[in-house]
C-alpha cells in the first residue's frame, strides 16, 4: 500500500557531491530554458585545454544544488569522443557493450524497435551514418540568460578545436504540460543519499539506491554497477581512485549514463483521432486520459478514475497533480481505471506484474530512469486539429548507470512488448509504434465489455545517442595531455 505519511528513511550514502555533474543530482528545476549543443572534436590537444577551463566552471558540480546556481553547465560524452580525445585502448575496451556499439548497431536498433519512420536512417542530421558527434554541451539558464550563457560557449568552439553540429533548445512549459497536452515528469524517482532526497519527503518506492543511478554506490541488488576502468600506470597524475582491490583506476566512479532520443509529436494527430473518434469531449478526455494513465492535471486515474479533479486549474502544490505515491493492486487489479496497456503503467508497473507484488515492484526499482528531458517548439494552439508544419516535441534525456538493463528494457520488454504483462498484440498506446506502421491496438477494460482503441502512430523518433556523463574526476583525466 502507498505510504504517503512516512519520512525518508536515514541515509548512510555519502555522495560525492563535488565529483558528481550536476545534473545527475538535479534537473534544475528554477533553470526553465535550455540549450544542447552537439560538438565534434577537430583537434584533440585543444579539446583537452577547452576540458581543462570547463573544469573550473564552478556550477558544473553536484555539491551546489541547494544554492540554485543561476546557471548550470554540463557535459557527456560518447564513445566516438573518448576515441577522438585519444583515451586509453584499455579504457575504452572497459565500457558497457552497449554504450560502445552505440544505439544505431542493427541488433539494437531491432531490440528498440526503431524500425520504419523511425528507423536511423531517416534520423535528422547529426545522427546520420556520414557524421560523428562527440560531446554534448549542455546550457542551462531562465529564458533571459540562456542567450548569452550560449554565446559564452559557443565562442569558445572553434578555438579550442570543437566544431558545432547541430543546435536544439528546450524549455519547461510553465505549467509543465508536454504538447499533448498533459502534466508530465511528476513519476520521477530520487537518488538515495542525494539532496534532494535528504530535503524532501520521498514515498518509499520512489527512493531508488544511488547505484541504480550512479556508477560507485550499491544498486537495488545490493552490487556495484560494472565500471570502466584503466591501469595504474596510465594514471600518473592520479585523477581517478583505485578500485579496491585490483589494480586498476576507476574511471567510471561518480558518472553516469546518459541517454538522447529527439521525439516528435504529432499533436495535431493526436487532437484529430480522438475528436473524430468519440462524439463528446468528455469522452474524448476520458480516452486521452485512459491512454496515458493520468489525466491532463497529472491526476492519476488509479486514485481519480471519474474526472479530472483539477480540471483546467493549474496543478501547483497540489497533492493528485504531484501524486505519485500509489499502487495498481489494491485498488485496480484488473485495470478498469488505469488500463495495463497505459503508458504510464508500462514505464513504471510497480506492483502491477505477475501475482507477486513484492517481486514486481522489486523488479520495477532496478528499471527506473532519472529523466532530465525538456520540450522543443512552440505548442499547436487549443483546438486546432490541423498540423501547421511546426517542429514540436520532447527531447528526452534518461541517466542510469546500466543502459541494459534499464532504458533498453523498458523501451524492448514493456514499452514496445505486445505481450507485456499478459497482453495481446498490444504496444504502448502514446509512444509505442508497430513495426509495419500499421494501427496499434489498445483495450480499455470496462464493464461488461472492454472497448478496443486502433491507434495511429503518434509520435516519430527523429534521433539518439548514447552518452557517458563522467565524473570530474574522470574529466581532469581525460583532458590530461
Amino acid at each position: 500500500m502507498p505510504s504517503a505519511e512516512t519520512k525518508n528513511p536515514p541515509s548512510d550514502i555519502a555522495l560525492d557531491l563535488s565529483d558528481i555533474q550536476g545534473i545527475i543530482a538535479s534537473g534544475y528545476g528554477h533553470l526553465s530554458h535550455s540549450r544542447y549543443l552537439f560538438l565534434q572534436i577537430e583537434e584533440a590537444s585543444k579539446a583537452k585545454g577547452w576540458l581543462r577551463s570547463l573544469l573550473r566552471d564552478r556550477h558544473i558540480t553536484s555539491s551546489l544544488w541547494g544554492e540554485k546556481p543561476p546557471t548550470a553547465v554540463n557535459l557527456a560524452v560518447t564513445y566516438a569522443g573518448l576515441q577522438a580525445l585519444e583515451a586509453p585502448a584499455e579504457l575504452l575496451q572497459s565500457f558497457s557493450k552497449e554504450f560502445i556499439e552505440g544505439m544505431t548497431e542493427p541488433n539494437r536498433t531491432r531490440q528498440l524497435g526503431d524500425f520504419g519512420i523511425n528507423a536511423p536512417d531517416r534520423w535528422e542530421q547529426p545522427w546520420q551514418p556520414d557524421t560523428t558527434v562527440d560531446l554534448l554541451l549542455i546550457l542551462q539558464a531562465t529564458a533571459a540568460d540562456l542567450g548569452a550563457l550560449d554565446d559564452a560557449y559557443r565562442a569558445q568552439l572553434g578555438p579550442n578545436g570543437l566544431k558545432l553540429l547541430a543546435v536544439e533548445t528546450g524549455y519547461i512549459p510553465v505549467d509543465s504540460r508536454e504538447h499533448f497536452g498533459f502534466h508530465d515528469s511528476i513519476s520521477q524517482p530520487a537518488i538515495e543519499g542525494s539532496p534532494k532526497a535528504e530535503k524532501t519527503r520521498i514515498n518509499a518506492q520512489d527512493l531508488i539506491k544511488a547505484g541504480e543511478f550512479i556508477l560507485g554506490y550499491l544498486n537495488e541488488d545490493g552490487n556495484y554497477p560494472s565500471t570502466p576502468t584503466v591501469p595504474v600506470a596510465q594514471d600518473p597524475t592520479h585523477s581517478l581512485s583505485l578500485l579496491p582491490q585490483t589494480a586498476l583506476k576507476d574511471f567510471g566512479r561518480n558518472g553516469s549514463y546518459l541517454v538522447y532520443r529527439k521525439i516528435a509529436q504529432d499533436v495535431a494527430g493526436f487532437r484529430r483521432y480522438f475528436q473524430d473518434t468519440f462524439s463528446t469531449p468528455e469522452e474524448r478526455l476520458l480516452m486521452m486520459s485512459k491512454i496515458v494513465g493520468r489525466w491532463p492535471s497529472g491526476a492519476p486515474l488509479v486514485q481519480a478514475p471519474d474526472a479530472d479533479p483539477l480540471g483546467d486549474r493549474l496543478p501547483d502544490n497540489d497533492f493528485l497533480a504531484n501524486s505519485n505515491d500509489f499502487a495498481y493492486g489494491p485498488e485496480d487489479p484488473q485495470g478498469f481505471r488505469c488500463p495495463f496497456s497505459s503508458h504510464i503503467r508500462r514505464t513504471n508497473p510497480r506492483d502491477s506484474l505477475g501475482q507477486d507484488a513484492s517481486e514486481s515492484i522489486k523488479s520495477s526499482r532496478r528499471r527506473r530512469l532519472l529523466r532530465r528531458g525538456a520540450v522543443y517548439g512552440d505548442p499547436l494552439p487549443e483546438g486546432v486539429i490541423e498540423d501547421d508544419g511546426q517542429p514540436r516535441g520532447l527531447l528526452f534525456f534518461c541517466i542510469n548507470a546500466n543502459i541494459r538493463r534499464q532504458f533498453e528494457f523498458v523501451q524492448q520488454s514493456w514499452v514496445n512488448a505486445p505481450t507485456f504483462n499478459g497482453l495481446y498484440d498490444e504496444r504502448d498506446p502514446l509512444v509505442g509504434y508497430n513495426p509495419d506502421g500499421s494501427l496499434r491496438t489498445a483495450i480499455v477494460p470496462k464493464e461488461p465489455l472492454s472497448q478496443s482503441l486502433s491507434l495511429p502512430n503518434f509520435v516519430t523518433l527523429k534521433g539518439g545517442a548514447y552518452f557517458f556523463l563522467p565524473s570530474l574526476s574522470a574529466l581532469t583525466f581525460l583532458a590530461t595531455e
